[in-house]
């Protein structure tokens, strides 16, 4: 991109980033911890997760400056020598799918390896995925759920609405953003100690909490506004971390590498058309009480979804 001079080669350019993205997205990310730990899986992925997003906070800003320093194409220049530099050479002789690659066991297994225990094996191994009953609920929980990840962009035009001013919604949202660091790594490591489900059922409870102190008590209390903007961002913790446990917690490691990525799909979805749907809501209300009610609604049918897989996974 550094080098374009056309506005199509912009385009056709940040296509193929954008695609190229998937290969290191949470996807891939999600699959080599899910095949390299059995034991303390969950932290370990509220961990990655946590840094990817800490990551963005602390690049961000300061590829911002660069571009006022610089120009964009230094600075694009730079970020494409970084990446050459730190991630390339991880990716292409560090990583391995499966710990079997490197005659490893998963963090936390006992035995040998095995040939069976490599990817090709595991997949020829693995019986076929179809749409199904549990895969259905399991696409809905995480769509319902990912809707209230939009609350956290309509906070400033919360704060406006009733009265806090700009600078509230401001600090909601810098609330909301440190909900969505913590909470990856807190539904990581209760997700090891009471599973996943009922660990996502434990984050959702808080968001559910958040979003009815906010309506009722938001206006009138500074500390609760700011309390329940950083419960909000729990629910970040739920799409990004919990999801990918439940999947592998519900359909086995077999299956994860084939179902999760349409799991996420439906996790973007929901998340995609999140803010739109607030917005719509309070345009035609004139309030913002009427969707943050509908998204507590939404997650007590992603709760009741996830509650159902429970039961029906005990049996």
């Amino acid at each position: 991109i550094a080098a374009i001079h056309n506005v199509w080669q912009l385009y056709l350019l940040s296509a193929i980033q954008g695609a190229s993205m998937s290969f290191f997205c949470s996807v891939p990310v999600n699959l080599i911890l899910s095949n390299w730990f059995e034991k303390n899986h969950g932290m370990a992925t509220g961990i990655a997760m946590c840094f990817s997003g800490l990551g963005g906070a602390v690049f961000s800003p300061l590829f911002s400056m660069a571009i006022t320093h610089m120009g964009w194409r230094p600075t694009y220049a730079l970020l494409g020598l970084l990446v050459l530099v730190i991630a390339l050479p991880g990716a292409l002789f560090v990583l391995k799918l499966t710990p079997a690659e490197r005659n490893l066991l998963p963090y936390g297994a006992t035995g040998t390896p095995s040939v069976s225990q490599r990817p090709d094996a595991a997949k020829a191994a693995a019986p076929a995925v179809g749409f199904g009953l549990p895969f259905v609920m399991l696409s809905a929980a995480g769509i319902l759920a990912a809707f209230n990840t939009g609350i956290s962009q309509h906070l400033p035009g919360f704060a406006e609405s009733v009265g806090l001013g700009t600078a509230v919604g401001a600090t909601m949202l810098s609330a909301v953003m440190l909900g969505n660091l913590s909470s990856k790594l807190i539904i990581g490591v209760i997700s090891d100690w009471l599973k996943p489900i009922r660990a996502c059922l434990l984050m959702l409870s808080c968001v559910i909490v958040a979003i009815m102190l906010l309506i009722f008590f938001g206006a009138s209390h500074l500390f609760v506004s700011l309390l329940s903007s950083y419960l909000i961002g729990y629910v970040y913790g739920v799409a990004s971390v919990g999801m990918p446990l439940v999947t592998k917690q519900v359909f086995g490691l077999d299956q994860f590498g084939l179902v999760y990525p349409r799991i996420n799909v439906a996790v973007s979805v929901g998340s995609a058309c999140a803010l739109a749907f607030i917005g719509f809501i309070y345009d035609f209300t004139h309030s913002y009480t009427a969707a943050f009610l509908c998204c507590a609604s939404f997650l007590l049918i992603s709760g009741t979804l996830m509650l159902m897989l429970q039961f029906k996974k005990s049996r």
